[in-house]
């Protein structure tokens, strides 16, 4: 399925006046060398894939250095582009901690300390949480009589909302549900 985003983009895109360069930069993205002309969708087309290279290997847990190391071997990527991504600083994103109630958390927020009720372990430290572990967690709270804050990361740094206003510790407390 994945393999076939590309194609479906490119599809979507083309029927837009003025942004065939774009459908073509999208549906070349995963494979700019098959692309037999040269031009501006091509060079978009390996500049997405390297990106996307990139991406790749460092979210796996690569270091930038060596992630740039392993896209150097294989000599697949115009090396003036390598350099340009190596001096590229992507901004580092702003979280906050925070102590929630149930009712208050979104998807994408991370658990940032283990769940856990009687030495059992409800959810993991790390958690992304979806609607799924939310609607989960809510409910074992409301079962189980556990206390109703989580601490978790949050992307942003909007306004304090929650057990944050009533001035509770974020972290270090050692508590757990």
């Amino acid at each position: 399925m994945y393999r076939a985003h590309p194609e479906a983009g490119a599809r979507l895109l083309s029927k837009i006046p003025r942004l065939e360069i774009a459908a073509s930069i999208v549906r070349w993205q995963q494979n700019p060398w098959a692309l037999q002309a040269e031009g501006a969708g091509r060079q978009g087309a390996v500049l997405v894939h390297v990106a996307q290279e990139f991406d790749r290997r460092s979210l796996s847990g690569a270091s930038r250095h060596a992630t740039l190391t392993e896209l150097r071997l294989t000599r697949k990527f115009d090396p003036e582009i390598l350099q340009a991504l190596e001096t590229y600083t992507p901004p580092e994103p702003e979280y906050q901690d925070r102590r929630l109630c149930t009712r208050e958390l979104r998807p994408g927020m991370i658990l940032q300390q283990d769940v856990v009720r009687n030495g059992l372990l409800i959810l993991k430290e790390g958690t992304v949480l979806n609607e799924t572990w939310i609607e989960r967690l809510t409910n074992f709270v409301r079962s189980s009589g556990a206390p109703d804050l989580v601490l978790v990361r949050v992307a942003g740094a909007g306004p304090l909302c929650g057990a944050d206003r009533a001035g509770l510790a974020l972290a270090g407390t050692g508590r757990s549900l």
